[in-house]
Formats: structure tokens, sequence, C-alpha cells
């Protein structure tokens, strides 16, 4: 069995693979998260993103593509010409997701309720 923590880094890795592009003057983007619990009680967390999409349904069907793809219980959250950014936490018994419209705002509500959270990812659209 992967422990949480393996789990919210690969989570993280996959993340960072997977913010796209599709056109030069696209302006959506959308970050997407589920967690859920596997049959043996372990809590897991599954995340997707979009960046620079011409459409919010756009951006949002990628993100939540990419999250559905990893686990479950998928929410979205789009934004336009701003910033997104997105982060995993845990403790000893649960993972949370939170998202921020900066890197700083994301962690600083990750760590609510003592969670270790790792490192914000994301990115911002003009």
């Amino acid at each position: 069995m992967q422990s949480t923590k393996t789990i919210l880094a690969a989570g993280l890795l996959s993340l960072a693979s997977i913010v796209t592009t599709s056109a030069a003057n696209a302006q959506w983007g959308a970050v997407a998260c589920g967690t859920w619990r596997d049959n043996n009680g372990t809590a897991r967390v599954a995340i997707g993103s979009a960046l620079n999409y011409g459409t919010e349904a756009q951006a949002r069907e990628r993100a939540l593509q990419e999250c559905r793809s990893r686990g479950q219980n998928c929410t979205v959250e789009t934004f336009n010409r701003g910033c997104g950014f997105i982060t995993v936490g845990s403790t000893t018994n649960a993972v949370r997701c939170t998202t921020g419209t900066t890197k700083d705002e994301a962690l600083r509500k990750c760590r609510l309720g003592g969670y270790n959270c790792q490192e914000p990812i994301g990115g911002c659209i003009n």
C-alpha cells in the first residue's frame, strides 16, 4: 500500500505534466480535485488542471477529465484572465485540496486544520 505522501507527490507531479495550452489568445483556466477513501480506508486524492483554453467549458472539461482519469469525486474551479493554483495536503488520516489566486493563498488555506501541504502549482492567464 502506498503512503499518503507518495500519492500526494505523484499527484502533484502528474498535475505539473498536464498543464496544457490550446490557443495563443485563449483566456480560461481550471483546477480540479477529488478526494475519497479506497476499500482499505486509505485517503486518496486526484487533481487536474487546464490553462489557456478558449472557453470556460473547454477548460472545465479538460481539468475534470484529468482529475477523473486519476480518481473520483472531482470538483472544479475556473478562472479567467487571472491566476489559479492548487495544492494538496495531508494529516495522519485525511487528505485535502485547496485552491487560491496566488500560491500563498492556496498554501495558507491548505494549512488550516494542521495539514502538511505540498508546494502549490498552477499558473496565470493574462
